[in-house]
């Protein structure tokens, strides 16, 4: 499945979670062009709230005033740091460097963390290379 359809099949459902308009600024806030078209944004609640850029093939957001860019295929793995409670995700690229990725959302007992987490499996599932013979 093409990356760019992955944001509107799962991360819709979230009220953080909005599609990308032409009028947008901040694609150009957030990327220096290196991550393809943009896709949506989710903004973490409250004044202020970070804003996570998803883009065609990767994600960014400002941290300390600059830009971090995270492209799909050199994430090596996801986790949540506590649990289905996260607030965050803690992401490992292929290079060894960690990130963490505030997701703070959350609607009733369920947490946006975890649709985040489920998207970004998906994703990379989707741009890894298929073994033959693991299918």
């Amino acid at each position: 499945m093409n990356t760019a359809l992955r944001p509107h099949r799962i991360l819709n459902a979230m009220a953080n979670y909005h599609k990308a308009r032409p009028e947008d600024e901040w694609p150009l806030q957030l990327s220096h062009g290196q991550l393809g078209e943009p896709v949506g944004c989710y903004r973490n609640p409250g004044p202020g709230g970070a804003v996570i850029g998803v883009f065609a093939d990767g994600l960014a957001r400002r941290e300390g005033g600059r830009s971090v860019e995270l492209r799909f295929s050199d994430v090596a793995e996801v986790e949540l740091p506590s649990g289905k409670e996260s607030e965050c995700l803690s992401v490992r690229l292929r290079d060894g460097r960690q990130l963490k990725l505030p997701v703070k959302g959350q609607r009733g007992p369920f947490f946006d963390s975890m649709e985040m987490l489920r998207f970004l499996d998906r994703v990379m599932h989707d741009v890894r290379p298929q073994d033959p013979e693991n299918e």
